[in-house]
């Protein structure tokens, strides 16, 4: 799960510090990354994704939830969060 670092980092552009292990991870396992939908979803209010000290919002909470449940009711493989969050 991306933190406040991880996000400001995709939106400058930059590549997560642990994308080649994301990647392996994607490679053998079912995978939601949720950073990049994340970041769609707060173009205006990025810091409202997250709450004192750093913890997600109850609607970020909800919508990783959702993407949980979206991928293990799911046989389609790994799921990104990009269709996985919405």
């Amino acid at each position: 799960m991306p933190i406040v670092l991880d996000l400001i980092n995709l939106r400058l552009g930059r590549e997560l510090v642990y994308a080649d292990l994301l990647s392996m991870l994607e490679r053998k396992h079912p995978t939601i990354l949720p950073g990049h939908t994340l970041l769609q979803q707060s173009r205006e209010a990025f810091f409202s994704l997250f709450m004192p000290g750093g913890h997600y919002s109850p609607s970020v909470n909800r919508a990783i939830a959702r993407a949980v449940a979206v991928s293990r009711d799911t046989e389609a493989g790994p799921l990104k969060a990009k269709s996985a969050l919405n």
